[in-house]
């Protein structure tokens, strides 16, 4: 169909209307007459300006997105946090902890939620760790051994987690308590009158090592301070044996038989090093 329209921009008249895009077509040159031509770019900027919209729209999605992700990790943490703590209130039941140790045990645990290191898998052994830690502070300390059998939990696995977070819970670790020194220098006055200073710091050296270490943490501090002293006694040559020894400090000998059961396999990092040729004299006898 030809229509008497004043041709096309090429000059022609030769028009034919495209019922496709329902523009009129320059048969000649294949686009749309001037004025159609002015229609198209009226449109193509409505959607040229509309792009910027969607830019907008788009930019806009994922802030969105960080939205709902942050409402995500927040229910996860309270999720988790409410897990940490009904196995706090179950663990603590089980061992008879004070309602005072319970709420530090708390404290403690999030403490270590919050730097991110905790597990899932190791909540129990966490918590086990923490409790090891803040029954220790508050001066009614129990063993590993103690905690992992009244809990039910692998020994060697709160270990493990104890010494992954012991950054994090213990303060003050490379540091003697001041009761085990005291107790050794007042032990070893008891055991020599005099010439005892060669004991007492041998002794002191090797407890601030036990002590760094935590390799008998948990003991009570007359078991640490007896057993510091064998070993020092053993190292110097003195004639103190375990007899004399836990006579004089009030606990049994089979207590620093146990202790020191332990610590054999650690003398080589807790005696120091001038020592050191005297290890085999260590062996039990």
């Amino acid at each position: 169909m030809s229509f008497n329209l004043n041709d096309c921009k090429f000059g022609t008249n030769n028009l034919m209307k495209d019922y496709n895009s329902n523009y009129i077509m320059c048969n000649d040159s294949g686009i749309p007459k001037e004025n159609e031509l002015e229609e198209i770019n009226d449109f193509q900027k409505f959607f040229n300006s509309n792009d910027k919209i969607m830019d907008l729209i788009q930019e806009d999605i994922p802030q969105k997105n960080v939205k709902n992700s942050k409402k995500t990790n927040k229910k996860e943490t309270n999720t988790l946090e409410t897990k940490i703590n009904n196995k706090i209130e179950e663990l603590a039941k089980k061992m008879n902890l004070t309602s005072s140790i319970k709420e530090k045990v708390k404290d403690l645990t999030k403490k270590v939620s919050d730097s991110k290191k905790i597990k899932i898998k190791s909540i129990e052994s966490i918590i086990a760790s923490v409790i090891f830690v803040e029954c220790r502070n508050s001066e009614n300390p129990k063993t590993m051994q103690e905690i992992s059998t009244q809990l039910d939990i692998d020994r060697r696995a709160v270990n493990r987690c104890y010494y992954s977070i012991r950054d994090i819970i213990v303060e003050n670790k490379n540091k003697i308590p001041q009761t085990v020194s005291g107790l050794i220098n007042s032990y070893c006055d008891k055991l020599l009158e005099k010439d005892n200073e060669n004991l007492k710091k041998l002794s002191n050296e090797i407890a601030d090592n036990v002590c760094k270490y935590e390799l008998i943490a948990g003991r009570n501090p007359n078991t640490i301070a007896a057993t510091c002293i064998l070993i020092g006694a053993r190292l110097l040559e003195l004639n103190i044996g375990k007899k004399l020894i836990s006579k004089k400090v009030g606990t049994t000998e089979n207590t620093i038989t146990n202790a020191y059961s332990v610590l054999k396999d650690y003398f080589e990092s807790i005696v120091p090093s001038e020592y050191k040729e005297n290890i085999q004299l260590l062996e039990e006898k």
